[in-house]
C-alpha cells in the first residue's frame, strides 16, 4: 500500500511533464481530438508538431484550441509576446497575458506561414549513393624475402554503395619467376559488406579465401566481423578510421604442417585521402591475432598511391608488406611487394 501511494505523485508529475510537452490540446471539426508542440500560429493556420511531423491545420477546421502552458505568439515581424490560449471563436484567438490580459487577436493579422520544413527521408544515410565502380591495376615491381625477383601483380577492385550500405569485391593475384624457377604465385579473392549507421560508426562483415603455393598454404580462409569508428572525416573517400572485431582464420598446407583453425582478434587502420586534388592514396594496417595461439599472428599493411594521366588512366604505385610470426615449413616470415604500373578506372 505504502509503495502504490508513493507512486501517486510520481506519476502526477509524468502526467504533468507529458501534458508540458504536447502544449496544444486540439479540438477539430470532424470532433477528433489531437495534441502537439506548437510551430506558430499564422494567418493561413495552425502549425503543430506531432512525432516529428510538422502539420498545418487551417482555421476552418478548428472549433476549440487551447495550450496547457504559455507559448510564443507573433504579432508582427519583430514583436513576439506570451500567451495562454483559452479558446478560437470567430476567426479569432482568445488568450490570456500576463502582461496585457485577456485578449482576442484576429487570425487574419498574423503573419504569413513560411514554407513547412521537409520532412526527413527515411532512406537518407551518412553515404553518398555511388553506381558500381572500379579498377583494374597492374604491377611489376621487385620483392624481398620469400621471392627476390621480377615479378608481376593483378589488383581488380569491384564496388557499389547506397546511403548506407557499402560493397567491395577484390582480386589480387602474383605471379613471379627467376631463371625459370617458379618464386611467386599467391591469389586471394574478398568481399566486404559495410553498413553505416552515421558519418562516424559502422559495422562490417568480409570474407576472404586465398591461397599461396611458395608458403605452402593450398587454401586459406578469414572471416571478419567488427565495428569501425571514423575519427576524421571529409568525405566518402577522404577519412581515417579504427576497427576492431572478432574471427575466424583457417589454413591448410601442402606440406606436414598441421592445419590451422583459430578464433582470432583483429584490429586495423584505414587511411584515405586526396593529395593536390588528384593523387590518390590510400593506407590500410592491420594485425590478426588468433586467441588460443597469440604467438601465430600475422600483420599486414599496404600503400597504394595512383597519379592520373587522363579521365580513366592512372599510374599506380603500391607497397604490400606481410608478416607471418609463425610460417608453414621453411618459408621466410615476411613478404615485400613493391611495384609500379597502370591502372584504369570505371
Amino acid at each position: 500500500m505504502t509503495v502504490r501511494l508513493l507512486l501517486i505523485p510520481v506519476l502526477i508529475v509524468v502526467f504533468s511533464l507529458g501534458l508540458a510537452a504536447q502544449s496544444l490540446q486540439i479540438e477539430t471539426s470532424d470532433g477528433a481530438m489531437t495534441s502537439g508542440a506548437l510551430v506558430g500560429f499564422y494567418r493561413e493556420g495552425l502549425r503543430y508538431d506531432r512525432g516529428g511531423a510538422q502539420i498545418d491545420l487551417p482555421w476552418s477546421s478548428i472549433i476549440n484550441l487551447r495550450s496547457a502552458e504559455e507559448v510564443l505568439m507573433a504579432l508582427g515581424e519583430d514583436e513576439r509576446i506570451k500567451v495562454r490560449v483559452v479558446g478560437v471563436r470567430d476567426g479569432r484567438l482568445l488568450v490570456e497575458s500576463a502582461l496585457l490580459g485577456a485578449m482576442r487577436v484576429d487570425t487574419a493579422g498574423l503573419p504569413s506561414a513560411p514554407a513547412p520544413a521537409p520532412a526527413p527521408d527515411p532512406e537518407a544515410g551518412p553515404l553518398k549513393p555511388k553506381d558500381w565502380n572500379g579498377h583494374v591495376a597492374f604491377n611489376i615491381g621487385l620483392t624481398a624475402g620469400n621471392s627476390d625477383t621480377l615479378l608481376a601483380a593483378l589488383d581488380a577492385l569491384l564496388r557499389t554503395q547506397s546511403s548506407r550500405n557499402r560493397y567491395e569485391i577484390r582480386l589480387n593475384a602474383v605471379y613471379g619467376e627467376s631463371d625459370g624457377v617458379e618464386n611467386a604465385n599467391a591469389q586471394s579473392l574478398r568481399g566486404a559488406l559495410e553498413h553505416h549507421y552515421s558519418e562516424s560508426l559502422y559495422s562490417f562483415a568480409r570474407v576472404e579465401a586465398f591461397r599461396d603455393k611458395i608458403q605452402s598454404i593450398d587454401l586459406g580462409a578469414l572471416l571478419d566481423l567488427g565495428v569501425g569508428w571514423v575519427v576524421w572525416r571529409h568525405s566518402d573517400d577522404e577519412y581515417f578510421a579504427l576497427e576492431a572485431g572478432i574471427g575466424y582464420r583457417h589454413e591448410s598446407y601442402s606440406d606436414d604442417t598441421d592445419p590451422r583453425n583459430d578464433i582470432t582478434a583483429r584490429g586495423a587502420v584505414v587511411y584515405e585521402t586526396i593529395y593536390f586534388d588528384k593523387v590518390d592514396f590510400r593506407f590500410t594496417a592491420e594485425m590478426i591475432v588468433p586467441m588460443n595461439e597469440p604467438n601465430a599472428w600475422l600483420g599486414r599493411a599496404g600503400i597504394n598511391w595512383s597519379i592520373p594521366v587522363s579521365d580513366h588512366w592512372a599510374f599506380d604505385n603500391a607497397i604490400r608488406f606481410q608478416y607471418r610470426n609463425e610460417p608453414a615449413g621453411n618459408s621466410e616470415n615476411y613478404d615485400l611487394f613493391v611495384g609500379a604500373g597502370l591502372k584504369y578506372s570505371f
